[in-house]
């Protein structure tokens, strides 16, 4: 009467002994050992044989398939699904598993169904590889900011410097992009590079005044206007 339902916790703190007796009678139920009278005198006040968590976890799960169903992938935002309340228990389950309170059954479970234990470190994993991709591409490491074709890895460089400024980066991260020419400092690797090219043609051409008609050097020139 006073909830509304009769999922009463199992550590219910004004009656203690009630969470236990319900815990108790799901059990017996479960193994076969409840009298069917007291079963369906139950059910008449609309207790739930299956604990309140589990039913929750049962819809979560439903709703983690059909958002898998529809983006390929369980690495669930708010912005894609607008449900909250997956949001949540995602991140509830994961700090679970870290502390080693996640059942075995639901980790198995949940890992075949490809869900993100770690979404920083798979971010991570994912940007880097673009970054590589782009540095094959290019060349270099300076995507533009609000790269049309990638904004979200142009915004992961950013957070990389800033990270790295403030020294929150560890020494294998720092390590691991500078393997791959990252520019710390905005635009360092291109004022190098052009730099480099500048030399070079100063000892071609004993000048470092480059001809505006030049077509080879009009990269360089636009560079040394600029």
């Amino acid at each position: 009467k006073k909830y509304g339902h009769c999922d009463v916790p199992d550590k219910y703190a004004p009656n203690t002994s009630l969470g236990a007796w319900v815990r108790n009678l799901r059990v017996q139920k479960k193994e076969g050992k409840l009298d069917r009278k007291k079963a369906r005198r139950l059910e008449e006040l609309g207790f739930m044989w299956i604990f309140a968590y589990q039913r929750k976890r049962d819809r979560m799960v439903a709703a983690l398939r059909e958002f898998k169903k529809r983006h390929d992938h369980c690495n669930v935002s708010y912005r894609q699904c607008g449900n909250r309340e997956l949001v949540v228990w995602l991140h509830n389950l994961r700090n679970r598993r870290q502390k080693g309170k996640l059942s075995n059954e639901d980790f198995k479970e949940l890992d075949r169904l490809g869900i993100v234990w770690e979404p920083m470190e798979q971010q991570r994993q994912n940007m880097y590889s673009a970054l590589v991709e782009y540095q094959k591409q290019h060349g270099h490491c300076n995507v533009p900011d609000q790269w049309s074709e990638n904004r979200p890895l142009a915004s992961w460089i950013g957070r990389m410097r800033f990270l790295k400024k403030r020294k929150q980066l560890t020494e294998a991260q720092v390590r691991k992009l500078n393997k791959i020419g990252f520019a710390w400092v905005r635009f360092q690797q291109q004022w190098n590079t052009m730099y480099s090219a500048l030399s070079k043609y100063w000892k071609a051409h004993g000048t470092c005044s480059v001809s505006p008609t030049s077509k080879t050097y009009g990269r360089l020139r636009r560079w040394v206007d600029s």
